[in-house]
């Protein structure tokens, strides 16, 4: 499944999630998205976002939320793959894979 973003989509962007009663500094960060978003700004298409404990989520975004099949990376370097759809979660469970040694893993959607 290959999830097309809609043509009032930007790529390229970036947005830091703070703390919503606090003014915006490093200590208060929750996440960062890189990838493309639509015009609200929300992440919508191909994307990943990294949360400040290093969890990694990559994949596809629809309005703010994973969509479609999507790795997660937690912060003990275990791998989980699932897919999502209408912002539910996941479809299914997480497919777990845990590294024993140090891989390059990239992925192409």
């Amino acid at each position: 499944m290959k999830f097309e973003p809609k043509k009032d989509s930007f790529d390229n962007c970036i947005i830091i999630h703070y703390e919503e009663d606090d003014s915006p500094s490093i200590d208060k960060m929750i996440w960062i998205y890189k990838g493309q978003v639509n015009s609200q700004l929300d992440p919508h298409g191909l994307g990943e976002k990294i949360y400040k404990n290093g969890t990694n989520e990559k994949g596809y975004w629809k309005e703010g939320a994973l969509y479609g099949l999507s790795i997660k990376i937690d912060i003990n370097k275990n791998i989980f793959i699932a897919k999502f759809f209408e912002n539910k979660g996941p479809n299914g469970l997480w497919e777990k894979f845990t590294l024993k040694k140090k891989y390059y893993i990239e992925v192409n959607f």
